[in-house]
């Protein structure tokens, strides 16, 4: 593989937790694999670890979304007791048959996707985003197509440059409502909006959402109905955004109304002035 002088300078800047040893030049080369140039500079910089912000947002199969790192794969040894960031044993040796060929898996996203850069073949310049569903892989149906794999950045500077904290892509409206208002009083109000329903049950909160996608605009991202009655975010895929804190009278319920920064000029303007007969009105911290 062609060498890439790596952006250092830029590398530095990104902060990470729970990175791997320090390495060297010489621990590298001793590896059973050959890493490209760019990815030695990563690891010697950021031996693997989370970054602290971890979302990024991208084009897949013609829609945007938005994805997070869990953590970045770091060259440990074996008698590491984090095997499973651990970039040989777990990542390259362990996953060997799952991923595409020529990958070298340098993080993993969302749970059960891994972020690739590639030795050789038709990926072989930038970084990639590629689907695997870890409970049952030969279920998925895009891993054996193109659309498995998206294009994220050109570069691993790049890429680390495109992270940013999983809230600030989010915009939230909350509003206070009384307890009996519902969820299918909700999805009544809102059906101007297009809502493709999606309803969670999760033992950590009482709680309801809705998440929808905008498909007239060949577009996803999140947006979101809360009904909570607590402080807690009661779904994993939501556990880092920052909901405000709002004070509301007893006999009401906080709802949170969570959408793409991107369009929410364009959602607001469908969005419902009442949910039966309760007037919807924002509310900010502390009302």
């Amino acid at each position: 593989m062609a060498k890439r002088k790596s952006k250092s300078t830029d590398i530095k800047k990104i902060a990470f937790r729970g990175r791997g040893p320090k390495l060297t030049r010489q621990k590298l080369a001793s590896l059973p694999v050959s890493l490209p140039d760019e990815y030695q500079d990563f690891l010697l910089i950021h031996n693997g670890g989370t970054p602290v912000d971890n979302a990024f947002r991208y084009p897949f199969s013609g829609m945007e979304t938005i994805s997070t790192i869990d953590f970045f794969y770091a060259v440990r040894s074996r008698s590491d007791r984090y095997p499973y960031d651990n970039l040989i044993d777990h990542g390259l040796l362990g996953h060997r048959n799952d991923l595409p060929r020529w990958a070298i898996p340098i993080a993993r996203a969302d749970e059960d996707s891994f972020i690739l850069i590639f030795e050789d073949g038709p990926y072989r310049d930038g970084v990639w985003y590629f689907i695997w569903i870890h409970d049952d892989p030969d279920s998925d149906p895009y891993v054996e197509t193109k659309g498995a794999v998206a294009k994220v950045a050109g570069s691993i500077p790049e890429f680390l440059a495109m992270l940013r904290p999983y809230y600030s892509f989010y915009s939230i409206t909350s509003y206070v409502v009384p307890d009996d208002v519902s969820l299918p009083a909700i999805k009544r109000a809102t059906k101007p909006l297009g809502i493709k329903w999606v309803q969670y049950d999760d033992d950590r909160g009482k709680y309801a959402c809705c998440d929808w996608d905008l498909l007239q605009d060949k577009s996803f991202l999140d947006t979101t109905i809360f009904l909570i009655d607590n402080d807690n975010v009661p779904s994993t895929h939501y556990s880092n955004l920052k909901l405000p804190k709002i004070k509301a009278f007893r006999g009401t319920q906080v709802m949170h109304f969570v959408m793409s920064s991107a369009f929410e000029s364009k959602v607001m303007k469908k969005f419902p002035k009442k949910i039966g007969d309760w007037r919807l009105t924002p509310v900010g911290n502390g009302t």
